[in-house]
């Protein structure tokens, strides 16, 4: 799942490299840099440490809690997998 996110340090970073700040500090012109200049696309991830839950129910516990939304599980669909190695 892709999840939609307006992040204000993501604007901020855009609106210095833009040169859109007016003559006060931290104030942008926004007409020259929109919101949409702050938003990000991210993908809900987590680590399968729950005991005992499958792999559907981890999913949608992080769905939940990463993005907010209550999915059913039966619209959970494993896509693929990869393995994380930690260093």
């Amino acid at each position: 799942m892709f999840c939609y996110f307006f992040l204000l340090a993501v604007y901020a970073t855009n609106a210095r490299a833009e040169g859109v700040f007016e003559g006060i500090p931290g104030r942008v012109a926004t007409d020259r840099l929109t919101g949409r200049s702050g938003v990000t696309y991210e993908m809900c991830a987590g680590i399968v440490d729950k005991e005992g839950a499958t792999l559907k129910e981890i999913a949608q516990a992080e769905i939940l809690e990463e993005c907010g939304y209550d999915v059913p599980i039966e619209n959970i669909e494993k896509i693929t997998a990869c393995r994380y190695v930690y260093f």
